[in-house]
């Protein structure tokens, strides 16, 4: 029998809590980024009236699945009578108090969710790692010199490793609020130069091609997603 009035919150002992204002700079950092930039090919490919409309419904469905995964977290966190559970021990208990052929699995669905989340940020670490070195060698070549685009990649990769090894989130605070300051004076710098002769709207389609849906959610799902963060938070 698990105690139904045990609080998670109240019994959690993190070595470097977060301050509220830490966490909200930390999650509008995550959450608007550069992949924005790459929602104007995602409405090309879905059109002009679809594609905001599919953005919408697309992002009620990830904040959904979001909050039910924080709900399952807290509640792993509760029945266990622990502060904390991580992604991975709350899918293994989840597995563990289930019909016996997941429990069998149990262990295998944490290593799951942990190759998943290691993956899945790989991934997104390695497109930030090639937006950054291209943008940089566009810039050196245009009044220095020309490159190896994967020279650059080396370079930003190396210089990135200090910043990973960073595990608590508090000390990367600073730095959150730093890049977004930047990101917004990037994006109104590209917004200013964007909006300047724009064509007419009619000449764009209103409904893309269904084929092409995929590469729009794909993109989408890049551009806003940031799981990874909220469990961090949570």
């Amino acid at each position: 029998m698990t105690d139904s009035n045990y609080d998670p919150y109240a019994n959690r002992n993190v070595d470097k809590p977060i301050s509220n204002i830490g966490a909200f700079i930390s999650v509008i950092k995550c959450v608007v980024g550069t992949g924005v930039l790459a929602l104007p090919l995602a409405f090309q490919y879905a059109g002009t009236i679809l594609g905001p409309l599919l953005l919408i419904a697309t992002a009620f469905v990830l904040i959904h699945g979001i909050q039910m995964l924080i709900i399952c977290m807290v509640e792993c966190s509760r029945r266990v009578q622990v502060g904390y559970t991580n992604f991975p021990d709350s899918m293994a208990y989840s597995f563990s108090q289930g019909p016996k052929c997941f429990k069998y699995i149990a262990k295998a669905a944490g290593y799951l969710a942990d190759i998943t989340l290691c993956i899945a940020h790989y991934g997104i670490c390695v497109v930030y790692l090639v937006f950054v070195s291209s943008n940089v060698m566009n810039v050196l070549e245009r009044y220095i010199f020309m490159g190896d685009l994967r020279c650059y990649i080396a370079i930003f990769g190396v210089l990135s490793i200090p910043a990973f090894c960073i595990i608590h989130l508090k000390y990367l605070v600073p730095i959150n609020l730093v890049a977004n300051i930047l990101i917004y004076v990037g994006f109104a710098m590209i917004f200013y130069y964007i909006f300047q002769n724009l064509p007419p709207f009619t000449d764009r389609a209103f409904v893309g091609d269904p084929m092409k849906l995929p590469q729009f959610f794909g993109i989408v799902l890049f551009s806003i997603s940031s799981v990874g963060v909220m469990v961090a938070l949570l």
